[in-house]
């Protein structure tokens, strides 16, 4: 069994957790979070967890080896959330600190939320995560407050604005599979 981290909604390698769909996932398949309780006994695969298992450092910014290949590699595919964004999130931990970070998560977080909770046919939760990780925040808060102030609930059109804000913003909101 691992060890748990102190921060398991960032994953080490820099996915947001806490910005998965899996993390609303009501069941078997839910999971908190990279290194969460119970982790070690449900997913051992993770390169990147275990190499940090190996470590005492809680992400992989504090090893004298990053950026190494495997975060170079894990970067350029997707899981149940995008991991297009984890050495940019890795490089504010470092440069700005934790608690900065955390605060710019957090509203990433509700946003994702309210967007789950009252813009959801059912099928959108996967897009949504994307959209929160992937646009920088001024743009994602613009986009939610254009939702919010036009919409009360789930609309087609609501993915099709997001869709040009993406193009209008050169983001692919399409998973990538592993290369």
């Amino acid at each position: 069994m691992g060890r748990e981290r102190r921060y398991p909604e960032i994953g080490g390698c820099g996915i947001n957790c806490s910005l998965c769909p899996k993390k609303y996932t009501v069941g078997k398949s839910q999971c908190d979070g990279c290194c969460s309780k119970g982790f070690w006994d449900e997913l051992r695969m993770c390169p990147m967890a275990s190499c940090l298992l190996k470590s005492d450092k809680e992400f992989c910014y504090e090893c004298e080896l990053y950026p190494c290949e495997k975060n170079i590699k894990f970067q350029k595919w997707d899981s149940f959330v995008s991991h297009e964004k984890t050495l940019d999130v890795l490089g504010k931990l470092k440069v700005e600190g934790l608690n900065k970070y955390l605060g710019e998560l957090e509203i990433r977080e509700k946003i994702f939320k309210e967007l789950v909770e009252k813009y959801n046919n059912g099928r959108m939760k996967t897009f949504y995560s994307r959209v929160v990780i992937l646009f920088e925040l001024s743009a994602l808060e613009e986009i939610h407050r254009n939702i919010t102030s036009n919409y009360s609930q789930y609309d087609k059109e609501i993915k099709d604005y997001i869709k040009i804000v993406a193009i209008e913003n050169n983001i692919n909101l399409k998973s990538r599979k592993g290369v």
